[in-house]
């Protein structure tokens, strides 16, 4: 079972709210569903227990809890500005952190079902990737948030979570729910229970509260055109199914990517609060990242074609100023080849997402600062396993699964006229698509 698409839409929706000086109130959503698995119960399912369990004791006995969210009544269009995540302290089940061990917060991957997810698996037929649950944190590897608490029982214990819900309430990633885990690594033991939604007694089970504001365009956009180049590759790629970031020197084999997001119908005068541009891994086991290899995000500084660019052509009759396009992209500094806009080292499993934050560069292109002739993505040189990896082209991702440009943009105070038309416009389907304005000409 593949993990459910993003639910964003495929063309370019503009959810222009009404400026509101202030801060919309709080939102409290109880946890949909939620459980703990157990390591040294690998089979067991507990989604009808009274309690969950951040727990390791080093002899084998660690349990990790799991929690889902409905965020269905969050504002669409608003910004997420905190969210935290509550549990409260069992009242009568061990609860013991005095080795103050981080709880730490990752997002889930993988779709799960309460009844029937146990240690080996996300729901019956389903297998976890790797036992215990797909799991990410920020960059790959780096949690959430984290608290040490040890909290007498009754007592909760908060998260800030803002990350994490904010990504999940602009479609960055799907919102399969979060694990609540010890570290990897056992250091000091930890026997932590809290209240589940099944516990009776007056302990609530687990629960988020939102803040969100108005006074954004949150959108997305699709790639106009994408293309993978690459020193064995036999010729133009922009039909190809999938791009390619790859560097392995035993080959050598070496691919770069490229990506045009064709901004022309945003309205003017807002500003760009963050832009996050996110790929999705396509390839089978044989494609990793193992040693994490970095993935550098630069600026294109001359157009090229979709159907024509190759390891050492912009476009046909028009070759690149060096092979692989050397010369030809710059980062921050302005200079060729250095200080990246972006960087990314994780080793995605199939269908997750690798993201860059590219806030300076779309300011940048938006802004006018320079020419928005789309982004190169390539692997910095492996020290020790080469990065394989390999994405979803929108020939083959299309709106589920195809590259994308995650946008918040703040609306001016007061917003205007116009942007509240166009906004409107847009939604009722009267502004044309980014979707349906498929770059296949020169990318300018």
């Amino acid at each position: 079972m593949k993990p459910r698409p993003i639910a964003v839409p495929a063309a370019l929706i503009l959810l222009a709210a009404t400026w509101s000086a202030q801060r919309a109130a709080a939102v409290t959503i109880p946890v949909e569903a939620d459980t703990r698995i157990l390591k040294s119960a690998p089979t067991t399912n507990s989604g009808g227990f009274d309690a969950v369990a951040v727990y390791d004791n080093g002899a084998g006995n660690m349990q990790r809890t799991l929690l889902q969210f409905d965020l269905g009544s969050l504002p669409a269009g608003e910004l997420v500005t905190s969210a935290t995540l509550r549990l409260t302290a069992h009242p009568s089940r061990t609860v013991d952190n005095s080795a103050n061990v981080p709880m730490e917060v990752y997002r889930l991957s993988r779709p799960w079902v309460e009844s029937q997810v146990t240690w080996n698996v996300a729901s019956s037929g389903d297998n976890w990737s790797t036992p215990g649950g797909d799991f990410a944190g920020t960059g790959g590897s780096t949690p959430y948030a984290a608290s040490s608490d040890d909290p007498a029982p009754g007592s909760p214990v908060e998260w800030d979570v803002t990350q994490l819900v904010s990504e999940w309430h602009q479609g960055l990633y799907s919102n399969n729910g979060l694990a609540l885990a010890p570290p990897g690594s056992y250091t000091s033991p930890i026997m932590m229970h809290f209240a589940s939604k099944e516990y009776t007694g007056a302990a609530p089970g687990a629960e988020l509260e939102v803040e969100s504001s108005a006074g954004y365009v949150v959108t997305s956009l699709e790639a106009a055109a994408d293309t993978r180049i690459g020193n064995t590759l036999p010729g133009p790629q922009g039909l190809a199914n999938h791009l390619g970031v790859m560097n392995d020197p035993s080959q050598p084999n070496v691919q770069r990517a490229l990506l045009q997001f064709d901004l022309d119908d945003l309205p003017g005068g807002l500003t760009v609060e963050s832009a996050v541009v996110v790929l999705y891994r396509h390839s089978g086991p044989d494609g990793r990242n193992p040693d994490h290899v970095l993935m550098d995000v630069f600026r294109l500084t001359r157009p090229w074609e979709e159907a024509e660019a190759t390891w050492g052509l912009a476009a046909s009759g028009d070759p690149w100023s060096g092979a692989g396009a050397d010369g030809d992209f710059v980062g921050i500094s302005g200079l060729p080849g250095v200080d990246p806009f972006a960087l990314n080292g994780s080793d995605p499993d199939k269908f997750d997402v690798v993201a860059w934050d590219v806030t300076s560069l779309v300011r940048g292109w938006y802004g006018g600062t320079f020419d928005n002739n789309g982004l190169l993505v390539l692997s910095e040189d492996p020290t020790g396993a080469p990065n394989k990896l390999h994405f979803f082209s929108r020939e083959s991702g299309g709106a589920e699964f195809g590259p994308r440009l995650f946008l918040v943009l703040r609306v001016p105070e007061p917003a205007s006229v116009t942007l509240a038309a166009v906004g409107l416009l847009a939604m009722v389907g009267v502004v044309p698509s980014l979707s349906r304005r498929r770059r296949r000409r020169r990318c300018a």
